[in-house]
């Protein structure tokens, strides 16, 4: 048999194998990314409980474990990723200290700002990262966006007629995460986050574990505990992050490039 005609009959051999090797690879990761959300919803669901019962000592210990689940996800994820999350991390922490200490839009149970929270932003973006990415959820990108305005406009509407207080605050809110979800660059992404920080938020303030003020600062508008749409913010910070981890990363490797170069990130010599 002559070379030619043998890579014309490997050439369907070879593309089944490389397309059996991209399969089996998605299935792993679809098959990951299930199991790190079903444990990081039961993680949540038994912390913030906990979190009730103890005082600031069990709060740190609470906090501990919450970084150490952060630090074993990020093993199992690639470089891309991890620089997004840690971007995250930094710029959720910052929006914290504003929001909640600085502001004081909302307030957490021990009027701090619990050390699980900035490790718990870095987990929650990974989660919904990895679900946006699932394949059969990229299949129905529509549906899941459509699928999560009927929620806002739901949470809206109660938030409007339904409690003793006018969520002025919800609405606006809302028309913020429209802007996302119909405008922004990963919809689908903006909805995945937006759904589940909504259901953190009721299964926060429910607990407890943290509630918002009645009229929101600056803008002075009625609020509810927790506004309708304020899962919005969390695409906010999403955005943010996205767009400064590729500065993230320049700035990493200019340094790791002046260290083994013998010079200061600055590009001055070093003596």
């Amino acid at each position: 048999m002559s070379g030619s005609s043998e890579r014309l009959l490997s050439q369907p051999v070879d593309a089944w194998w490389l397309r059996s090797g991209l399969a089996a690879i998605g299935a792993s990761r679809s098959r990951l990314t299930i199991a790190l959300a079903l444990f990081f919803s039961a993680y949540w669901l038994v912390m913030l409980r906990l979190d009730l019962l103890t005082n600031l000592t069990g709060q740190i210990a609470i906090s501990t474990s919450a970084w150490l689940f952060l630090a074993a996800a990020l093993r199992l994820s690639p470089p891309a990723e991890r620089l997004q999350v840690i971007s995250m991390v930094l710029v959720a922490t910052t929006c914290e200290c504003i929001g909640s200490l600085l502001l004081g839009a909302y307030v957490y149970r021990l009027e701090n700002l619990p050390l699980f929270v900035p490790a718990g932003h870095g987990l929650f973006f990974l989660v919904a990262l990895r679900l946006s990415d699932l394949l059969w959820i990229g299949r129905h990108t529509r549906a899941v966006v459509v699928a999560a305005t009927v929620f806002s406009v739901a949470l809206v509407l109660r938030g409007l007629f339904l409690l003793p207080v006018v969520d002025q605050f919800g609405l606006f809110t809302w028309v913020l995460l429209m802007r996302f979800l119909f405008r922004g660059r990963a919809p689908t992404f903006y909805a995945v986050s937006f759904v589940l920080t909504m259901a953190l938020e009721f299964y926060g303030t429910t607990l407890g574990n943290w509630a918002w003020r009645p009229i929101s600062p600056f803008l002075g508008l009625a609020a509810a505990n927790p506004p309708a749409a304020v899962g919005v913010g969390y695409c906010c910070m999403d955005s943010i992050a996205r767009r400064l981890a590729p500065a993230f990363a320049h700035a990493w490797h200019r340094s790791l490039r002046a260290v083994t170069s013998g010079r200061s990130p600055s590009g001055e010599a070093r003596a």
